[in-house]
């Protein structure tokens, strides 16, 4: 908890002290890339002599403000998930994990809606192809991506899918002859919020829709969004104050 505020303040604070760090640092010094995103650096630098007199220059800046480096190990470096190989030709890209990573996600037979299951496939592969330097890499991904979330229950047939979909969305280019005098009308949506029953949620949104394709009179389609509730909703593990002990304070 604290102030919406908080993070523009430490994203100026990381700007000003970066700004002096380069101002103290003579120009042979300075790095020749630097990246950031919010406080973590990715810095790239001529010789370790040039990294340590910048180092030592922005610890300076301010002395609340505690810094620590990370070098380069066997040409290889993690910058927050992404894992940089450094090479004769250029820098290659890839995922990273953590040596903690457990491999543990959502179970396939989670009492979840299945599109937050396809939503979990499609996000490890989005990462994975967009971070990834090369469509070897990327293949490489999607097969421990796959044996991972295979070990989670879900089934080849899906992951195959999944995998089929989004790779046709990224290579597969439809060629559009002459368009058609007119076009025909964009389709009216009617959203719908439904709790999560399992098979019964499904029953009901199909049979919705089934009866809206055939009944409309215009081209309307039903969005349905299916919420579940968190066990902690149906009880209060907190003491709740009187409103005259409310300090009201944002910290």
């Amino acid at each position: 908890m604290g102030s919406p505020i908080a993070p523009l303040m430490a994203d100026v604070c990381m700007n000003y002290v970066i700004d002096q760090a380069l101002a103290l640092t003579p120009p042979e010094c300075r790095p020749d890339l630097l990246c950031r995103y919010e406080d973590d650096l990715f810095l790239l630098f001529p010789n370790e002599d040039s990294l340590n007199r910048y180092f030592t220059n922005i610890k300076s800046v301010n002395r609340n403000i505690v810094f620590a480096k990370k070098l380069e190990t066997n040409n290889c470096l993690h910058f927050l998930d992404v894992l940089i190989e450094k090479t004769s030709t250029g820098f290659i890209t890839s995922t990273h994990r953590k040596p903690t990573n457990t491999g543990l996600y959502s179970k396939w037979s989670s009492f979840v809606p299945l599109l937050r299951e396809r939503n979990l496939v499609n996000s490890l592969l989005r990462r994975a192809y967009d971070i990834a330097s090369s469509y070897q890499l990327v293949h490489t991904k999607f097969i421990n991506m796959k044996r991972m979330l295979s070990r989670n229950g879900y089934p080849d047939k899906f992951l195959d899918l999944c995998i089929r979909h989004f790779l046709n969305s990224k290579y597969f280019v439809t060629q559009q002859r002459d368009a058609p005098a007119e076009q025909p009308p964009s389709p009216k949506y009617i959203s719908l919020q439904l709790p999560y029953l399992g098979s019964i949620s499904n029953n009901i949104r199909q049979e919705l829709s089934s009866f809206i394709r055939h009944k409309a009179v215009v081209n309307v389609k039903l969005r349905c969004f299916q919420s579940t509730r968190k066990l902690q909703s149906w009880f209060s593990v907190k003491d709740r104050h009187a409103l005259l002990n409310r300090f009201n304070v944002v910290y």
